[in-house]
């Protein structure tokens, strides 16, 4: 029997990488923010706040990068469960043709 169900590969990985590249947002947008702020800031003091609060924002962030998490595998989930009932109820109506068909020879 083949399987019912949503086909669509797994969007975890493309989930994981656009947030890997907001947090690579955030923290060129802190670097480029806290360097035309405080131009007499070391490169080492530039790079270490901008890190610094790139991962603070991120954490601040993160709830909502999980939601969109759970939101895809509960849509994922809601389409198996919708194909799996239409799989049943074509099975269901196939079986009522086949019976209906049988009374009719």
């Amino acid at each position: 029997m083949r399987r019912v169900g949503f086909d669509f590969p797994n969007t975890c990985p493309r989930i994981d990488k656009q947030i890997d590249g907001a947090k690579s947002v955030m923290y060129r947008f802190l670097e480029s923010l806290l360097e035309e702020a405080c131009p007499p800031l070391s490169p080492e003091t530039l790079q270490r706040l901008a890190s610094e609060n790139a991962d603070n924002l991120y954490r601040d962030l993160e709830v909502c990068f999980e939601s969109v998490r759970s939101t895809n595998e509960e849509m994922r989930n809601e389409a198996d469960r919708q194909i799996c009932d239409l799989h049943d109820r074509l099975t269901d109506l196939e079986a009522e043709v086949a019976r209906l068909e049988r009374e009719v020879a």
